[in-house]
């Protein structure tokens, strides 16, 4: 083992050497002239155990020199290595003994990889690799079990690599021996931690590809050589032109290929400029690049932003224009039947997530409690609940609540048991709170594009509305397993999920009020699709779906910006309040600025828009539109006012303002409805945002915070435009 000033890191290596269940052994340890600590700490160590042997460099000579001292220094038969800021797993060194053969030139294990929040393993497969294959790829991994004479006789590690001297070590052992050996328990961990001083930066790294690449041109086919591009672009963190995709993927290592090209493909501005600055850097002789904590925290933060901006676009132009051609297709009645058996399943998604999906992120962040079992215990708390919303659906169904055709009861409850899959949805939660949305988006996104094509297929071939719904459950299964297949796919400890009846008991105590509070909310955000049905008829519902989903397109904006920011605000809570107002603040307002915008333009295009986009049938829908869109406001405080009760612990809060949204809501909506149909409905929404936004904040000591909050943003908004022209005149 070689070390340099990393004496916090070195004694964990060390312990974990000793922990092994072999003990005949020795650790010969180089301290390539360290200035912190080390050396007390390997003076213990050695005083304390025998088998601990170090030596000292008055000069530093880099890693390579100094492992190959630590080689000659070495008395028994085989070797393994060890890098300083990684660890061995308790059966590292017998595992590799038991399954050593001298007819192969070493034999290494798989290794794992510590990302500090979640670990993941890599080369598992057990494999017999010759020198064509490990010049592709580096099949060796990190550290390999070898006879200490063989690794003498090839010279040891070359000290003129700038990086690569592993890979370096093992091409030239495979060379000489022959074929290497890996089996497929992984007993080395890689710590991949941000924060960690590496021997070799991404910049050296790239230097030593290109050495290696020099080193053993003469031996490499081109299947080598295009796969050892690849690593050079790899390292330097480059793109690989879409030009070049095919030929590289059919030299091998396709998977790692594709990923690297959709991750260059969709990175943030941000990402690509630290990319420019390594590649300059690399070309001027500067070796040295380190990112702060903040820059790289900015970066996670834009990245996950365009990972939700483009499902989102997607999302909304595919579904947008299905639901467009699906009106067309059915005409108002049977939309409006689509509309109620939809609504009445969203209406219920309080109930199948039994108000936990903002505490699971917070738990998830906070780290109160293990991830597995945050995972498995609100998992199992969603398929109750799952259950029960299913049931009431069928229900109120079975009991002609909503007068819908008898034809759609056996539908119902078909969609009753895909609502079951909605309990998996803790996954996406598990990935917001970690900064890895993309895990969830690509799934979505996949699920999406397949679906909208065989929709439109279906309208095509002329599906009845029972197929339509069908397939609506269809795609909640395929979403909710495709989460769960990403993390068997990850390998990650989440999955080995754990229920804790203790736990499950704070979590529900906790969620109370965000189960009646979600409930309240969705009902009075498709309440009035329900009542419209039972008071009037499935052609009204039909003619106000259609209006509704032009405002409904804009709800995701607030989801979207706060999920986003949500883990900055927890963050800025306990670190600065006020930096923590201020960017509340000025969230609040951008989505005031943003719902005021869509609203007045939508209001002053409405029947153009209807007539454009629906179609003559549904010409009375333009005066609704015009009603609702200005609900948007309210929608948009709301989104932002949510998150700011989960941060502040006031969930209480959240059910009286809901509650009062519905209350308002169902109240005008028996009186409107009857008078005015849609349109009462519409301006009965409007109403009961303004109370549950607005008026109900106000009301309470420990919400006025926020209405402070909201009256600051309304005012910094509305005094922009004279402060503006105050300062062109002065001028």
């Amino acid at each position: 083992m070689a070390t340099k000033n990393r004496a916090y890191l070195l004694k964990r290596a060390i312990e974990s050497v000793l922990s092994q269940d072999y003990s005949n052994m020795e650790i010969v340890i180089v301290d390539d002239a360290s200035t912190d600590e080390t050396s007390v700490l390997l003076k213990r160590y050695s005083g304390n155990d025998e088998r601990v042997f170090w030596l000292k460099n008055d000069i530093s000579q880099g890693a390579a020199a100094a492992r190959n001292k630590a080689l000659e220094a070495c008395r028994g038969k085989f070797v393994t290595g060890l890098d300083d800021d990684d660890y061995f797993l308790p059966s590292r060194i017998s595992s590799l003994l038991n399954a050593y053969d001298k007819r192969y030139a070493f034999v290494c294990s798989g290794v794992v990889w510590d990302f500090g929040h979640r670990k993941k393993k890599v080369d598992t497969k057990p494999l017999e690799f010759n020198l064509e294959q490990q010049l592709n790829y580096n099949h060796a991994t990190t550290q390999v079990f070898v006879e200490r004479k063989r690794f003498l006789e090839i010279g040891g590690y070359d000290t003129k690599l700038c990086a690569r001297i592993d890979y370096d070590a093992w091409t030239r052992l495979i060379l000489k021996y022959g074929k290497g050996r890996r089996i497929s328990c992984p007993t080395y961990v890689l710590d991949r931690t941000e924060g960690i001083d590496r021997i070799t930066n991404s910049d050296f790294n790239a230097i030593g590809n290109h050495q290696f690449i020099a080193k053993f041109k003469h031996l490499m086919s081109r299947k080598n050589l295009l796969n050892q591009e690849f690593w050079a672009l790899y390292a330097k963190g480059e793109r690989l032109h879409f030009r070049e995709l095919v030929p590289q993927l059919l030299a091998g290592n396709s998977m790692m290929k594709l990923k690297h090209v959709v991750r260059k493909f969709f990175c943030s501005l941000n990402a690509s400029e630290v990319v420019l600055k390594k590649h300059h850097a690399l070309r001027d002789g500067m070796l040295s690049i380190r990112k702060s904590d903040k820059e790289v925290q900015q970066k996670s933060e834009k990245q996950n932003l365009i990972w939700l901006l483009i499902e989102k676009v997607f999302n909304l132009f595919l579904n947008f224009a299905f639901f467009l051609i699906l009106a067309r297709y059915l005409g108002p009645s049977d939309l409006g039947q689509f509309s109620v058996i939809v609504s009445l399943f969203f209406l219920l998604i309080p109930i199948s997530s039994l108000g936990l999906t903002g505490i699971a992120t917070k738990e998830f962040l906070v780290k109160g409690e293990d991830e597995q079992t945050v995972f498995g215990t609100v998992t199992g708390i969603r398929l109750v609940g799952s259950i029960l919303a299913g049931l009431i659906a069928v229900a109120s169904v079975l009991a002609g609540v909503f007068n819908i055709s008898s034809e759609q009861y056996s539908v119902v409850v078909m969609l009753a048991f895909a609502n079951l899959s909605r309990s998996l949805g803790v996954i996406e939660l598990y990935y917001k709170a970690n900064a890895i949305n993309h895990y969830a988006v690509i799934v979505r996104l996949v699920v999406l594009l397949f679906s909208s094509a065989v929709k439109f297929l279906g309208i095509y071939l002329e599906w009845s509305l029972s197929t339509f719904l069908l397939f609506v459950g269809a795609e909640w299964i395929t979403i909710h397993l495709g989460y769960y297949l990403t993390l068997l796919y990850k390998k990650t400890e989440i999955a080995r999920w754990k229920f804790s009846f203790k736990y499950s008991k704070q979590l529900i105590r906790r969620s109370l009020w965000l189960v009646f509070s979600g409930l309240a909310s969705y009902v009075y955000l498709k309440t009035d699709i329900l009542m419209i049905a039972y008071l009037i008829d499935e052609k009204e519902v039909g003619l106000y779906a259609a209006a509704t989903r032009m405002s409904e397109i804009w709800y995701f904006v607030p989801a979207l910006i706060m999920t986003v920011f949500f883990p900055k605000l927890q963050s800025l809570k306990h670190d600065s309040h006020t930096e923590y107002t201020q960017l509340l603040s000025k969230v609040l307002q951008c989505h005031l600025i943003l719902a005021f915008v869509i609203a007045t333009i939508t209001t002053g295009l409405s029947q153009w828009l209807i007539a454009l986009l629906y179609g003559v049938s549904y010409s009375n829908s333009s005066s609704v539109i015009a009603i609702q869109i200005w609900a948007l406001i309210f929608v948009f405080i709301r989104g932002v006012y949510s998150s700011w009760l989960i941060l502040e612990s006031h969930y209480k809060y959240s059910l009286v303002s809901h509650l009062a949204g519905a209350v308002t809501n169902i109240s005008l909506n028996l009186f409107l409805i009857p008078q005015f149909g849609g349109k009462g409905a519409a301006i009965a929404t409007l109403i009961a945002y303004f109370v549950s936004s607005i008026l109900v904040v106000y009301a309470f000591s420990k919400t006025r915070e926020f209405w402070n909050i909201t009256v600051c943003a309304t005012k910094a908004i509305c005094t922009f435009p004279l402060n503006f022209l105050s300062g062109i005149t002065q001028r």
